[in-house]
Order: structure tokens, then sequence, then C-alpha cells
């Protein structure tokens, strides 16, 4: 290959890397040269220490201060001993596109065959043309068509244009060859616009649906009232079954040891026994009554405006000179 078509390829090579250091542009600022020549020996005393990764980044500090051709030429035997290859090479290239008369140029092109031998590229291409490229990941600098160098080994090389698929694809490079990327990008479909959706009509579009009416129960249920007067009841029959026992265990103190005293105990337990029977009688009397005169079941389907009922029962007691009782009034 003629020399003049080498300094094309060096050109393309050196952008592949991020890192890579950029072409003189401008002219050296005064103020950098200090601070410059502080990065370069620094790398310098990083390279002879064997600390690489150290002396590229102080390396390419002193060339984007003052970019020196003479830099690079360190910055690629940095990188080339660290084994990133691909960065050696645009170093390398690059030195020699800067410095014409390199007086090592000879040795450098050796070096130069050497490492392409021992490294591969990539020729990506994509229609319509570019879209950015990744290499496994990695986010590159050149869009297609381009050639990316890489070590060799299987490598995922994704192409991205806004407005067009992404396109992924894997390719097998080997040393010393160069690997070919051809992709054609679909264009990605526009996004239809969402239809409107119509309001339901109460009229048309929306048939009233009357609710369902709540069957009715089979059989008729014993009203709050029952309850209220059987509970009145079975109380009233516990509390005169107490007070009647306690007054006849008066009465047979008092026919032991006849006194006033017994005689007034057992009268008064008995007439609360006997009021407390009258009330049992009663809430029993009227349990019997309201169950027995209770709305049956289609009486209530009739009654569907009908407010709940509602139990009320009073309790009326009264003494008489030769006894007592109890009176009881339950309304619904």
């Amino acid at each position: 290959m003629k020399r003049g078509a080498w300094i094309v390829v060096a050109l393309w090579v050196f952008g592949a890397s991020a890192s890579r250091a950029q072409a003189p542009s401008e002219t050296p600022v005064v103020d950098n040269r200090e601070a410059a020549r502080q990065a370069y020996t620094r790398g310098e005393q990083m390279f002879r220490n064997g600390n690489f990764v150290e002396a590229e980044s102080a390396f390419e500090e002193a060339y984007r201060l003052i970019p020196n051709p003479v830099v690079l030429k360190s910055l690629g035997e940095s990188r080339e001993r660290q084994g990133d290859l691909p960065g050696a090479l645009a170093a390398f290239e690059l030195y020699l596109v800067g410095r014409q008369d390199a007086p090592d140029r000879v040795t450098i092109e050796a070096r130069l065959v050497r490492i392409r031998a021992q490294v591969a590229t990539i020729s990506v291409v994509s229609d319509p043309p570019g879209a950015s490229i990744r290499v496994d990941e990695e986010l590159r600098e050149e869009v297609t068509p381009a050639d990316i160098v890489v070590m060799p080994g299987e490598h995922a090389v994704t192409l991205e244009l806004a407005g067009y698929e992404t396109s992924a694809n894997h390719v097998s490079a080997v040393a010393g060859a160069r690997a070919e990327v051809m992709a054609t990008l679909g264009e990605v479909p526009p996004t239809p616009d969402p239809e409107p959706v119509a309001e339901p009509s109460v009229e048309t579009d929306m048939p009233l649906v009357e609710p369902d009416e709540p069957e009715p129960t089979e059989g008729g249920g014993v009203s709050a009232g029952v309850w209220v007067c059987t509970a009145v009841a079975g109380v009233g029959l516990i509390t005169g079954s107490v007070l009647g026992f306690m007054a006849l265990s008066e009465q047979s103190s008092f026919d032991e040891n006849p006194t006033q005293d017994t005689a007034d105990s057992g009268e008064r337990l008995a007439l609360f026994a006997d009021l407390a029977f009258g009330f049992a009688a009663a809430g029993a009397i009227t349990a019997i009554i309201l169950y027995a005169t209770s709305d049956s079941p289609a009486d209530d389907e009739n009654e569907e405006d009908a407010e709940p009922e509602s139990a009320e029962l009073r309790v009326l007691p009264f003494v008489a000179p030769d006894g007592g009782g109890v009176s009881g009034l339950v309304r619904f």
C-alpha cells in the first residue's frame, strides 16, 4: 500500500478510541507550556516505574495542553505495554502523520506492521449512513461508514440512527484480517394517532337495566317483640323462683322461732316473688299473642314502604291489701 493511503487510514483509526489524542489544530498557548512539560515529565517517571496506566493519563494531558507529536510516541508505547494494541496503533500512526521528518520512522513503521498483524479491523457500513457505532456496548466516536480496529475475537456491533430501528450484529474478528458489517436500517413506523373514544349515550349506547328485586325469603321471621317478651318472661321466672325459695326458707325459720322480723322478711320475699312471677306470666302471654298474630310473608311483600317494627313494653306492678301483681302493656 502506498504511503498516502496509510495516512488516510491513520486518521480514521486514531479516532476510534474515546481517549485518543487529538490532532494539532490551534497555536499552542504559552501559558500551557510549563503545565505540559510537567505532565510529560510525570508520564516519563510513571513509565519508568512500570505504572503504564498513570503514564498514559499524563501523556494524554501533556498532548491536550500542547499537541506535540513527540508525545504521541510515548503515548503509543504506554498503550502497547498495557496490551491496548488498537490504541497504540492509532497513536503511532498519528505520530508519523504529525512528524513527517521523524528520525525513527523506519522503526515505527516496522512496529506498525507488527501491531497490525495482531489486531483486526471491522469495516462498518450502513444504509442510510451516519449511524452511531457501539462495539461491545462502548460508544465510538465514528459514524458509518468507518473502519474500527479491535482485538481479535467475537464482538457485538450495534448501529443506531434516529428514526430507524437499531441493528444488532455479531462479528468474528481475526488478527491481521478485515471483517465487514453491512446493515440496512429499517425506518421506525410512525405511531398512529389514538382513535377518539366516543362517550356512551345514556339513551342509545347504554341500555337501562332495572335492578333485580330481592327474592322474598321463605317463611315468616319472628318479630322483635316476641323475643323481648320471651326474655322478660324468662327473667321474671328465674327471679320469682329464687325469691320463692328464699320466702320458704324464712317461713321455715319462722315456724322454728316465730319473731316479727322473720315474719316481715318472709312476707316481703313472698311479695317480690309474686311480682316476679307476674312479670313472667305477662311476658309469656304477650309473646304468645304476638307470635300468633304476626304478619305472614305475603303481607310483608305487599307492604314495601312499611317502616321496620319496634316494640315497646310497659310493665306496671300493683299491690293490693291481700297481695300484689303486675300488669304489662306491649305496643308495636
